[in-house]
């Protein structure tokens, strides 16, 4: 029997990524098995505050100075304070002081983090405190395409990552490839280390892709639309998709819809112009429901150059709608079975990109069998597995 017990869920914010979104199903998920849940939050901003359940207590701890960070540490580990003076981490020293004020008041019995700085800030104020506070850091992305994508952060957030790690009662990986990458890039114990999923099927998913889409591309016997979903950044490579399409425009009527927001809209508005496809291509921005898109669309491709699961692949698979993945660490080749469940393709490939399209155009896949294999990833069985994790403990 799961004893009933206080947890945290501490995220940055409720902003419109994956990660913040399966730590929400994460928090309703224990609340709903009836542990007491606290939502923790660095800034109270983000489409799926709403989301947010009356069983989940929401708080939104105070932005401090780094100074005062600095100084929080000095008093209660002055070794530490002369260490973090020459690896400048910023925000998570914004957050210490008034998360080691919450842990002392609240004393949860577990504390769940999910991205770096709220990891690392965890782990930094339960060390501070001395506290027994079971703790449980959840690793989101590949950690060597993290670091390596930004020269800073490879002498800055790697050796924190080095030094506080090692102190969390267990790390959560969110699928075999992070794990992986974590122990080589951390070089991190293996048996502190556990792969669990990432909590994302959840009925609330499957009622908004039942729902009609509110796009006239959708309406009955307009041509079959392609999709892909994520913020317009570097890693998701949206630019494979679009040269994908324009090759397969070509030779069919189709159409091309890509929701999300970020930095290269433009980039990528410009790209379309430029293949002459810019009338068959959209971007409509965030969506709150994406699965009533996905769910009608023909084929949902992703794009990206790393991912950490690929939340996406699943939550695709959810709707039925077929999938196309380029073969990027970590996560599409587990979630698809190495083919299995959607087609994979090179990543930046995108003449194969094109091919497996069409092949998922001319030869639906079975919508029964997609949305069984999303079960795998539904919140009550990952939330079941954090909660053995937490009564290990």
């Amino acid at each position: 029997m799961i004893k009933k017990k206080r947890i945290t869920v501490f995220v940055s914010s409720l902003k419109g990524g994956g990660a913040e979104r399966v730590m929400l199903n994460l928090a309703s998920g224990l609340a709903e098995r009836g542990q007491q849940v606290d939502l923790l939050l660095a800034r109270k901003e983000g489409p799926y505050l709403k989301y947010v359940p009356d069983s989940v207590r929401l708080v939104v701890l105070p932005q401090c100075s780094r100074l005062r960070g600095l100084l929080t540490i000095l008093n209660s580990r002055p070794s530490l304070f002369f260490k973090l003076l020459s690896f400048h981490p910023a925000r998570m020293l914004r957050l210490l002081p008034g998360l080691i004020h919450y842990l002392l008041k609240r004393e949860p019995d577990t504390i769940i983090s999910g991205l770096h700085n709220c990891n690392l800030a965890a782990l930094c104020a339960c060390f501070c405190i001395k506290s027994r506070i079971q703790t449980i850091v959840v690793e989101h992305n590949t950690l060597s395409k993290i670091i390596n994508s930004v020269p800073a952060r490879k002498k800055r957030l790697l050796p924190l990552i080095n030094y506080f790690y090692p102190k969390a009662n267990k790390i959560v990986a969110i699928s075999d490839g992070v794990k992986a990458d974590l122990i080589k890039t951390a070089n991190l114990q293996s048996d502190n280390i556990v792969k669990i999923y990432n909590p994302i099927v959840t009925e609330e998913l499957r009622e908004m892709a039942r729902l009609e889409p509110d796009h006239p591309w959708f309406r009955k016997g307009e041509p079959p639309v392609i999709i892909g979903v994520g913020r317009l950044v570097p890693q998701k490579k949206f630019s494979t998709l679009i040269m994908a399409f324009a090759k397969i425009r070509s030779k069919r009527n189709l159409r091309l819809m890509i929701l999300g927001e970020g930095r290269l809209r433009k980039e990528l508005e410009q790209l379309a112009e430029q293949l002459q496809v810019a009338d068959d291509f959209i971007m409509p921005g965030f969506q709150d429901n994406p699965f009533a898109c996905i769910s009608k669309a023909s084929v949902f491709v992703l794009s990206s150059v790393w991912e950490g699961l690929g939340s996406v692949l699943v939550e695709a698979l959810a709707t039925g709608c077929a999938v196309v993945s380029a073969d990027c660490p970590h996560g599409p080749s587990e979630i698809l079975e190495k083919g299995k469940y959607g087609r994979i393709v090179p990543v930046g490939d995108y003449k194969a990109m094109a091919d497996a399209i069409l092949q998922a155009l001319d030869t639906p896949a079975d919508r029964n069998v997609l949305i069984a294999r999303a079960d795998d990833f539904s919140v009550s069985l990952i939330v079941e597995q954090y909660l053995q994790l937490i009564n290990d403990f």
